[in-house]
């Protein structure tokens, strides 16, 4: 099997909506590789689904106290950032996501990410 019929395999199969949902993983040993997958998957414009809750999983790696799951979720948002049709809805998730927890003393991170997933699933997100 030469290269671009492995490609082709990995992006028809549901793969990249895994990559998604591993990236939740808190062993560091799990997160890199899928980092460095998911980075190039996206880079390369593979990826369009579940974007909201990669940024949220990024955001919540800072709250982790190991400095390599911090750093999975920083390359992460930094690859998003660099890209320049997804940099608007980061921004807007990651302005959003601060003002709410700004403004909401009381409300907890979570409450701030079930606030954006139902934003997203109602279409209220304007980069979306």
């Amino acid at each position: 099997m030469n290269y671009p019929d492995v490609k082709r395999t990995i992006l028809r199969s549901s793969l990249p909506l895994r990559l998604v949902e591993r990236l939740q993983d808190h062993d560091v040993d799990v997160v890199k590789p899928i980092v460095s997958v998911f980075c190039v998957l996206f880079s390369q414009g593979h990826i369009h689904q579940g974007i909201v809750q990669v940024i949220l999983d990024a955001l919540k790696t800072f709250d982790n106290e190991d400095p390599s799951i911090q750093a999975c979720g920083a390359t992460i948002l930094v690859v998003m950032a660099g890209n320049a049709n997804r940099r608007n809805i980061l921004c807007e998730v990651c302005a959003i996501h601060a003002s709410f927890r700004l403004f909401m003393r009381n409300a907890s991170p979570q409450d701030a990410d079930t606030f954006l997933q139902r934003m997203e699933y109602f279409g209220l997100l304007k980069e979306l």
